[in-house]
């Protein structure tokens, strides 16, 4: 048997949560040789039943993770333990771990002291008693070699995907869209700044993310068009992509980055940052900028706007791009991992 951590249905969904499930969900429906472990009082919403899920401990998430998880698995042997967030049980040897990214490492003024602290401490220990690390694109394979100084033969690149079929809008509404938490490294500061100074009088800027409390803290304001919608429901995000003239991801770093994939499968158009593995998700299919130029991020929406042939094309490039990625096909290769590993 092969355990996965569910600590992760007790989260806020943000992209690496969505990484889990999706996985998660892939995994337990191509074998019984999956099961996930998860808190006292997590919800179990199909497909996750208590066929497929065993609910173990109680509920405090980070003793559950680092005390009681270990706990069972030691009684149960010591099995392979798959953990898609986070840093799973750090002591706990047999397992999979699945590293992110490194911006807290390389960028520490982005992120709460405490959360920085204990990432900075802990990741190098949990990598070290790891099997195998999982990362999610070649950008973030390098830095954890450099970083974490890992043996590339003991990594392996799981590319995100994404849940939305091709559906292209003609009839797009007068906005551009953001969408991510709002923390730092997502530079909304700086997108809200540029859409001031390019001062277009029919558009608004409409960003879709919650505050991350494991961040910094921002100062933002909002006015008449500029909205701040918080979280919202998948089919409510859903709309919002299909119906924007221009998606725009201004991020200083990113691990992967799902919302320019989702936005290329809704057939919006794509601005997005020219800068760490945001061209290795996005490649030929993105209008790309220096995220840390407000000008380049007003050029961009000028000529995005003003070039309908710009728009068709980059329209065209993302629904091909996104074919490159499958939660299927990624599934694959974490079972091909799993069941070496587990031999």
């Amino acid at each position: 048997m092969i355990y996965i951590n569910g600590r992760f249905l007790f989260q806020s969904i943000t992209g690496v949560q969505r990484f889990a499930k999706e996985l998660t969900v892939e995994l337990l429906n191509k074998s019984d040789d999956y099961k996930l472990l998860a808190l006292p009082g997590t919800k179990l919403v199909p497909p996750f039943n208590q066929d497929n899920t065993i609910i173990i401990g109680p509920a405090n998430s980070h003793i559950w993770e680092q005390v009681y998880l270990p706990y069972f698995l030691n009684k149960q042997n010591n099995p392979l333990l798959i953990n898609f967030t986070g840093l799973g049980p750090v002591f706990y040897e047999n397992k999979i771990i699945t590293i992110h990214d490194l911006s807290f490492w390389e960028h520490p003024e982005w992120f709460s002291k405490k959360y920085y602290w204990f990432y900075r401490i802990f990741t190098p220990i949990s990598a070290r008693n790891s099997k195998k690390i999982i990362t999610v694109s070649e950008y973030s394979k390098n830095r954890i070699i450099k970083n974490l100084h890992q043996n590339e033969i003991n990594i392996e690149v799981v590319y995100n995907a994404v849940n939305y079929d091709t559906i292209v809008v003609h009839d797009k509404q007068k906005y551009i869209l953001s969408v991510g938490s709002l923390d730092p490294r997502k530079n909304i500061e700086r997108l809200i700044n540029s859409f001031k100074k390019w001062n277009h009088p029919d558009y608004e800027l409409l960003i879709i993310g919650g505050r991350q409390n494991s961040f910094a803290n921002l100062n933002l304001s909002s006015d008449n068009k500029i909205k701040f919608l918080g979280y919202l429901s998948d089919d409510e995000l859903h709309q919002y992509y299909l119906n924007a003239e221009i998606f725009i991801y201004p991020s200083l770093y990113e691990g992967f980055g799902i919302p320019p994939l989702e936005a290329m499968a809704c057939g919006t158009p794509v601005i997005a940052s020219n800068t760490t593995s945001i061209p290795e998700a996005c490649g030929d299919a993105a209008y790309y900028i220096d995220p840390h130029s407000e000008e380049s991020m007003v050029a961009a929406l000028d000529v995005l706007t003003n070039n309908e042939n710009l728009r068709s094309e980059l329209i065209h490039k993302g629904i091909e791009n996104i074919k490159r990625f499958s939660w299927s096909e990624s599934a694959i290769k974490i079972n091909d991992v799993a069941t070496k590993l587990n031999l």
